[in-house]
């Protein structure tokens, strides 16, 4: 009961710091192009929808939208606002440990699993008149989010944001928190971890964080999801065990049987069977064949001629099958040449 009673305190304050700030103009239409214009871009009435409630042009909304969110700022640096510092005060409080939190994460931080658009736009708007917080706008690179002014503009928080996708995208693989953290240089994995999930262009997957275009972290279908749980594996599995693990990450409502995980295998070049329905990554070495096509491979790139036991070990670190299938596959004298009692070429 404490807990949602705060939260019920905490969405007063906000509310009443939106009407306060709002007393920074005395025209009720500035005031409707405010909260109409205020919040997210994405849910922001259009230009058109609040000019013709209003009755004006939509350029006429753009100059009063201007104007309006000049003056209200002024307003508040003048602290005449007088709940706007009980606002930020709450919202920093928030921001402490991470210093930068998306809008629906810090509303839902502040209002509990109820908070709702409304209350998202209330913190927005807030926001975007404070002079102790930033806000980073809804984009095509970024998630709408709320920063503590005294660590950057927007600007600076865009190009923090900026560093953090562009480190991730030279390893040319997804890192671990942890590994992201060794490479940049955040006072706290908290305050990384925000600006990561700032980011529209960056994705995660079992705490590996890639960019979005990446299926290791963003499968966007099937092929993309077994590609993801093969990587997160990290070593040949069995068709049956990759329906499992896809299953178990709850990838999506529909589950996985085993059988269309091994049709959707055979199909995709980034699989390589490797034993008696067990799959790999092409990426980790392992190449598309017969055993047969494996030896012919191995005895060419080991100068022609190996001997038995050197042909096995090279065939097993590639293939998960039994000694006596590269021993039978060895016997066929079309590809193979037995030149003594224990070393083999290629038939020529």
């Amino acid at each position: 009961m404490r807990l949602e009673s705060q939260e019920g305190e905490n969405r007063e304050v906000v509310a009443r710091a939106v009407d306060s700030v709002l007393k920074g103009t005395d025209q009720q239409r500035e005031r409707d192009v405010a909260r109409k214009r205020g919040g997210l871009k994405i849910d922001r009435a259009t230009l058109d929808e609040v000019g013709k409630e209003l009755g004006v042009t939509r350029e006429r909304v753009r100059q009063i939208e201007k104007s309006v969110f000049v003056r209200l700022k002024l307003y508040a640096e003048s602290g005449k606002a007088e709940m706007l510092p009980a606002a930020e005060k709450i919202i920093l409080r928030e921001l402490t440990q991470t210093r930068i939190l998306r809008v629906e994460e810090l509303a839902e931080k502040l209002f509990g699993s109820n908070a709702n658009r409304k209350d998202v736009s209330a913190l927005v708007l807030v926001a975007r008149v404070s002079t102790k917080l930033t806000l980073i706008d809804n984009s095509d690179k970024y998630f709408a989010s709320i920063a503590i002014a005294e660590f950057g503009t927007a600007r600076e928080w865009a190009a923090q944001i900026d560093a953090a996708v562009a480190a991730v995208a030279a390893n040319k693989k997804p890192l671990t928190l942890t590994e992201l953290d060794k490479q940049l240089d955040y006072q706290h994995p908290d305050h990384l971890l925000a600006v990561l999930e700032s980011s529209r262009l960056l994705a995660e997957f079992n705490d590996l964080w890639g960019l979005a275009k990446w299926p290791e972290v963003n499968p966007r279908n099937i092929r993309d999801k077994i590609f993801a749980v093969l990587s997160q594996i990290g070593e040949p599995t069995h068709f049956s065990k990759i329906a499992e693990q896809i299953n178990a990450d709850n990838f999506g409502k529909k589950s996985a049987t085993p059988q269309a995980i091994h049709n959707e295998l055979i199909r995709d070049n980034r699989f390589v069977l490797v034993g008696r329905g067990i799959y790999a990554l092409a990426d980790w070495g392992f190449n598309k064949g017969t055993v047969a096509d494996v030896i012919k491979q191995v005895l060419t790139d080991n100068g022609g001629q190996m001997t038995r036991d050197e042909i096995l070990e090279a065939v097993l670190r590639v293939r998960q099958v039994k000694t006596t299938t590269v021993t039978l596959a060895l016997q066929n004298r079309d590809d193979f040449t037995k030149l003594d009692k224990n070393t083999y070429e290629l038939a020529k």
